[in-house]
C-alpha cells in the first residue's frame, strides 16, 4: 500500500498541476505557481483519501466534481462567476479529454490502467510521463525562440527617414520578398505600418497609389515621397533615395519592425 500511495500521489499531483496550468493557458485566466500548485495539492489529498472509504459510484463521482470546483477556484483569480464557470467547464472538458486518452493508450498497451495495474506493470506513473514531456516541450520551446530571436535580430536595423528637413528614427526588418519598385521613380518602395505615415506627414495624402497582391487579396499601396533613406548596418551608414509605402489593410508588419525594406539595402 505505501507503494500505492507513492504511486497514487505522485501522479495525482503532477496531472493536476499540469491540467490547471492548460486550463489557464486555454481561457487566458491569469495564474500564478503558488496557486496552481496549492489547487494541484488540495486535488491531491482528497483524490488519495477518497478510495479508502469504497464509496458507490455516485457519491464519487459527486464528489469529483465538487473537487474540481475546488481546485478550480483555488487555483486562479477569477474576475468574474461567468470567468470563473468557462475555466471550471474547460478544466472537466480537458480533464476528461486527457483522461480519454491515457486509458487509451495503456489498453493498447494491454496495461491495467489503475494506479495499482500502472505500478505492476513496472512502468512510470502517467504523471511522470506527462512532466517530462511537458518539460522537454518548455526546453524546445525555449531554445527555438531563442534562435527565432537571433536571427531575427540579424535581420533588423534602424533607419532614418528624411521629409521636408524633418528626419526620424524607425526600426526596420529586411526582407528579401520585398521587390516592390515605384513605377513612376523608379525607386524602391519601403513598406511601412500607420503610425511612420502619421509621424512624418502628419495627415497629408498620399502622392499616388499603386495595386499589389496581398495574402489578403488585391488592394492599394499609398505612395509617399521622402527625400532620403539612411540606413546603419553593423556600424556602416549608407544613404539611399527611395519611397514610403502604406497599405491601410495591414495594422501590424513584423513584431519591433515599424517598416520592411529589401534586400536591395543590404
Amino acid at each position: 500500500m505505501e507503494v500505492y500511495l507513492e504511486y497514487a500521489i505522485i501522479d495525482n499531483l503532477i496531472m493536476d498541476y499540469l491540467l490547471l496550468k492548460g486550463t489557464a493557458k486555454l481561457t487566458k485566466t491569469r495564474s500564478t505557481f503558488f496557486r496552481l500548485s496549492l489547487g494541484a495539492i488540495v486535488g491531491t489529498i482528497i483524490a488519495v483519501i477518497v478510495p479508502m472509504f469504497n464509496l458507490n459510484d455516485g457519491i464519487s463521482f459527486l464528489i469529483k466534481i465538487i473537487l474540481a470546483m475546488l481546485i478550480t477556484l483555488i487555483s486562479c483569480e477569477h474576475k468574474t462567476v461567468f470567468n470563473y464557470l468557462k475555466f471550471l467547464n474547460v478544466f472537466i472538458l480537458l480533464t476528461f479529454a486527457v483522461g480519454g486518452t491515457i486509458i487509451g493508450v495503456l489498453s493498447l498497451l494491454g496495461i491495467d490502467y489503475s494506479t495499482e495495474g500502472v505500478k505492476n506493470a513496472g512502468v512510470l506513473p502517467v504523471g511522470i510521463n506527462f512532466l517530462v514531456a511537458f518539460l522537454c516541450y518548455k526546453i524546445i520551446k525555449k531554445v527555438t525562440l531563442s534562435k527565432i530571436n537571433k536571427l531575427n535580430k540579424n535581420f533588423e536595423c534602424e533607419i532614418t527617414l528624411e521629409v521636408n528637413g524633418i528626419r526620424k528614427k524607425f526600426t526596420a526588418f529586411v526582407d528579401s520578398g520585398n521587390t516592390l519598385v515605384d513605377a513612376k521613380t523608379n525607386l524602391p518602395v519601403l513598406v511601412c505600418e500607420s503610425e511612420v505615415i502619421d509621424k512624418l506627414f502628419n495627415g497629408k495624402s498620399a502622392s499616388r497609389f499603386m495595386p499589389i497582391t496581398t495574402a489578403s487579396g488585391i488592394g492599394d499601396l499609398a505612395l509617399y515621397d521622402i527625400d532620403s533613406v539612411t540606413i546603419s548596418i553593423n556600424g556602416t551608414t549608407r544613404v539611399f533615395d527611395a519611397v514610403l509605402g502604406f497599405n491601410k489593410s495591414t495594422n501590424k508588419l513584423c513584431d519591433d519592425a515599424e517598416i520592411i525594406i529589401g534586400a536591395f539595402f543590404l
